[in-house]
């Protein structure tokens, strides 16, 4: 046991954190769907140790690299040099990006190869230009059309685990390429962890630790079937920022942190988002944002979208990344009010602060130590979400605040439910749709909003209320057809 600069004791394992507080008492935190709910299909194991570079009967060695000329100089063999180190590092290029089995190789990191290569051949002369262009010429000859992605494969740093329906199989030692790989080893038996369990039952609800544990699983995988952003709401200082440091530690490089109001805002940082697993904004800003556009997009991901990186030339891709964020407050939007964009939330309402809580200071690396065992209890989640079509548990606490954040200052479903009726011979102008609207916030003490956000709101959502955009009278005004004003309404609403 240490102690921090404040002089306090900062535990290093579960037995030294009881000696200090005492033994925490636990709800039943196994809450989940269904009977064996809780269990992981069959597992087989199989062994797929790869053949080292070194030892494959076609290998070209460095010797084959630089050779010397008949005056006594040194000449590099560009095509055996591509090969050679492209081979050793089992890479490929897409889009101008390099990926070996353990995910995307950075340039300087290749360049940084292929210098160490070419001296260890015997290359003597300089360095800069001849690296530049076995690196040009490596993604060039290893060019992909589209990295490989498989929903069905999850990549553990010990070895490829493949989701088959009629079991599961792990492939110690594989590795192929791909746009990432997880820091975690696949554990073929639980293993207490006894860090997290202290923290998630204190910050979740038990219905709510089910979802958790649901969500992680869901991430552990590129698909975005279940159509579903997740917000941890609550007040600072609970603990939502241990999720931080434990979902770095599983996903390693499939893992980005950035802001989602940077990601409406700035076209650049759409790029952040490829080929991740898991986008987290750890710090939510509580102000609304205006652009919707690519948040939607993100969360449904049923379509390409462009990437632009500076000085490159925009490319498409198809992102699976998982939106999740802290914040003190639900996610808003100043002018998107559609059920489109509400359905794409998914809030975990943490626990309030308890005052007789004792904090520890190391919490995100003692649990973040926990990861191997934490990413086998999370494959148990990904079961549930995958024997339920991607359907991930909503509690009744979650299901309780979203529908009251739904509701909160926006009331144009009562207006549109208690002012009209449905009617399809009828139309009503967006001036008279107006009027009614300011007349009806008047007689019921509701704030008006803007007359922009009223008809964004209504063509949002012209399929449910099955009225249409149409232009109205000799004068072609907007307004909606399908729907006419209740005639207790029209009488009071001036032309």
């Amino acid at each position: 046991m240490t102690t921090n600069k404040n002089g306090d004791l900062v535990p290093e394992n579960i037995e030294e954190w009881i000696e200090i507080h005492g033994e925490p008492i636990y709800e039943d935190s196994d809450a989940a769907r269904g009977s064996g709910a809780d269990d992981l299909p069959p597992i087989r194991i199989v062994d797929c140790a790869p053949v080292p570079y070194d030892e494959q009967p076609d290998r070209i060695g460095l010797d084959q690299c630089v050779y010397e000329t008949e005056r006594g100089g040194k000449q590099i063999n560009y095509p055996n040099t591509v090969q050679a180190i492209a081979r050793a590092n089992d890479v490929i290029s897409v889009d101008r990006m390099l990926y070996s089995p353990d995910g995307a190789v950075s340039d300087m990191s290749m360049r940084k190869e292929i210098s160490d290569s070419l001296v260890a051949a015997g290359w003597t002369a300089v360095l800069d230009a001849p690296v530049t262009h076995i690196l040009n010429s490596i993604k060039d000859t290893f060019h992909r059309d589209r990295l490989p992605v498989d929903r069905s494969v999850i990549p553990f740093a010990n070895g490829d685990l493949h989701l088959h329906p009629g079991g599961w199989e792990f492939r110690r030692g594989e590795k192929k390429q791909g746009a990432y790989r997880l820091a975690v080893d696949f554990l073929e038996e639980d293993e207490p962890m006894p860090w997290f369990t202290k923290w998630a039952n204190d910050v979740f609800e038990r219905d709510d630790i089910t979802t958790l544990q649901e969500m992680i699983g869901y991430c552990l995988v590129p698909v975005t079937d279940a159509q579903e952003a997740f917000i941890l709401v609550g007040e600072a200082g609970v603990g939502k920022s241990v999720l931080t440091h434990l979902l770095g530690a599983i996903f390693g490089n499939a893992y980005q942190e950035l802001s989602i109001k940077e990601l409406a805002q700035n076209r650049f940082y759409t790029a952040l988002v490829e080929n991740k697993l898991v986008i987290y904004d750890d710090d939510l800003h509580t102000e609304a944002i205006a652009e919707t556009g690519i948040f939607k997009k993100l969360v449904t991901a049923n379509q390409e979208i462009t990437a632009e990186r500076k000085y490159e030339q925009p490319h498409k891709f198809l992102p699976y990344a998982t939106i999740i964020a802290n914040s003190n407050d639900m996610l808003k939007t100043l002018y998107d009010d559609s059920d489109g964009f509400y359905r794409r939330l998914h809030p975990l309402h943490v626990k309030d602060r308890d005052p007789a809580r004792k904090n520890i200071a190391n919490m995100a690396e003692l649990v973040a130590r926990e990861r191997n065992a934490i990413a086998r209890w999370a494959l148990k989640g990904l079961a549930r979400v995958m024997a339920h079509q991607y359907r991930i548990a909503w509690s009744d606490r979650s299901r309780d605040y979203m529908g009251a954040e739904k509701a909160k200052g926006l009331h144009f479903p009562d207006f549109m439910a208690l002012v009209f009726e449905p009617d399809p011979d009828a139309a009503l102008t967006m001036q008279r749709i107006g009027k009614a609207y300011s007349v009806w916030c008047r007689q019921n003490a509701v704030q008006e909003m803007s007359a922009r956000r009223l008809q964004n709101w209504i063509g949002a959502n012209a399929e449910k209320y099955k009225v249409q955009k149409a232009y109205i009278g000799g004068r072609r005004l907007r307004g909606y057809k399908g729907l006419k004003m209740r005639p207790e309404w029209e009488q009071m609403i001036p032309l």
